[in-house]
């Protein structure tokens, strides 16, 4: 009778965890002062970085299709690179079918979006989000109510 109940419990587990949706946060334990993107393989990050204004990002890419990096405030593609020429939205890096270029990343502790703004590039998904942050932040990942059910569910299950 035990066994009926843990299996009923169990499955009401699983089914809260399936109508939950599911979220994980990243939050960083260690930043970089400098990271080579290999530009042009989809979305990257969080990548996080030091504050302070002495950490560099190099992007690199070469090939067949041309790329470029632009800035822009979070990761909703803009609808058109020509237009913007604010804080939020920068020109970083022309279009070229290769390059190589180095960005210092801003002082301040914060998340930075670029994009390629060649070829439909950012609607094809070629973004990078880069999170500034203090060296004393610490480093953990935040499952959603989803994925804690889930986990428990397996734990208890396998136990």
């Amino acid at each position: 009778m035990a066994h009926l109940a843990a299996s009923a419990w169990f499955a009401a587990l699983l089914l809260a965890a399936a109508c939950t949706p599911a979220a994980a946060v990243w939050t960083c334990s260690t930043c970089y002062k400098y990271y080579v993107v290999p530009w042009g393989v989809g979305t990257l990050g969080p990548i996080c970085m030091c504050s302070g204004g002495k950490s560099t990002a190099v992007f690199t890419w070469s090939g067949q299709k041309d790329h470029g990096v632009f800035q822009m405030p979070n990761d909703a593609c803009p609808s058109n690179f020509t237009a913007y020429a604010t804080d939020n939205y920068q020109d970083l890096a022309p279009s070229s079918t290769s390059g190589n270029f180095t960005w210092q990343l801003p002082a301040a502790a914060g998340d930075y979006w670029v994009t390629s703004q060649a070829n439909q590039d950012c609607a094809n998904g070629i973004k990078a989000q880069f999170r500034v942050i203090s060296s004393s932040t610490r480093a953990s990942l935040q499952l959603g109510a989803a994925g804690a059910a889930v986990l428990l569910g397996l734990l208890l299950a396998l136990g």
